[in-house]
């Protein structure tokens, strides 16, 4: 199963990226900063499994349509559909 979160380093989506993980989840999520990014990935790695990661951010700010675009183009490239 996957589940994709915006906003996922903070407040209610920080706390949903959580509550997937433990419901054995893949996660992709964003965020505005990369560094929140990276330390979400390091924060929830003990949930990757052997040669599978099970969360991964993209950097993505809603308020700017080309960041959204790239997101998108992003997430097209990758094997990823929320379930």
């Amino acid at each position: 199963m996957r589940a994709f979160i915006t906003g996922g380093t903070r407040g209610v989506g920080k706390e949903l990226v959580n509550y997937f993980l433990k419901a054995n989840y893949e996660v992709l999520f964003t965020a505005r900063k990369h560094e929140d990014i990276i330390q979400m990935e390091r924060r929830f790695s003990p949930f990757n499994k052997k040669n599978k990661p099970m969360i991964k951010g993209i950097p993505a700010d809603f308020s700017d349509k080309k960041s959204v675009t790239t997101m998108i183009n992003e997430i097209e490239t990758m094997d990823f559909r929320p379930s």
